[in-house]
């Protein structure tokens, strides 16, 4: 079912599962070296654990983890959610188009975000409804690297299992794949960022921050000449 496409594997070392309400002393590590040896060298990872469990909400071992326990949104950029799209880009540079298939083993359809989503039967989309925070998928027009056209698929079928009001597709008009991180910003133009700033606000209610004004140097400064990142768009091959 959903939850159990969902969970996160139990992580264990040596069979010992290490779960949120886990005991430290019942966490058993592999180690060649002496029992001695073993327990000084392990007592600071101990620590560790004990620490992140104790930080973290209790959670009954019984019920499946979701993402809505720690997680209040979700926002992808420039990412590959359609691998069998991604063929045909590697294609276009000369590359093999099974490339990315060799990448994931030949098992490609294990690992691809469109074909997981498409998998799940309608009578789960609601359960998958419940358990997914609010998406938000942003991807520039013009990436040589990662087609927006799988972004604008993805968002579309996802959209129809969980809601248009959950899921938001972003188009940035002329962007590359770095241009959201890189040559934007070094021009000043924070659409991207701002936009994440907004995200965050909303879904963590902090609305003790606030965007910087526009004359504030930190968004109306730029970082090198405009000419340089005109050249530097056209020598991008992403």
């Amino acid at each position: 079912d959903v939850a159990t496409w969902l969970r996160l594997p139990s992580s264990s070392t040596n069979g010992a599962r290490v779960g949120r309400n886990s005991k430290p002393q019942n966490v058993a590590t592999p180690s060649s070296a002496s029992s001695e040896e073993h327990e000084a060298n392990s007592v600071e990872d101990i620590d560790h654990v004990s620490q992140s469990n104790e930080m973290l909400p209790s959670v009954d071992d019984e019920e499946a983890w979701s993402p809505k326990h720690r997680i209040r949104g979700l926002i992808s950029l420039s990412a590959p959610h359609d691998l069998e799209i991604m063929g045909k880009t590697f294609m276009r540079h000369g590359l093999d188009s099974t490339l990315t298939d060799r990448i994931f083993g030949n098992r490609r359809q294990e690992y691809d975000p469109f074909a997981l989503i498409q998998s799940i039967p309608p009578e789960q989309h609601a359960a998958l409804a419940d358990m997914l925070p609010p998406v938000q998928i942003r991807h520039g027009t013009a990436d040589k690297t990662v087609p927006h056209e799988g972004s604008r698929r993805f968002a579309e079928v996802l959209g129809s299992m969980l809601g248009p009001d959950r899921v938001t597709f972003a188009s940035y008009e002329g962007w590359s794949h770095t241009d959201p991180i890189l040559e934007a910003p070094m021009a000043a133009d924070h659409r991207f960022h701002l936009d994440l700033f907004t995200a965050v606000r909303r879904w963590t209610d902090s609305s003790n921050i606030e965007w910087p004004s526009e004359d504030d140097p930190l968004i109306s400064g730029i970082l090198c000449p405009r000419m340089l990142i005109k050249m530097a768009r056209c020598c991008n091959p992403f």
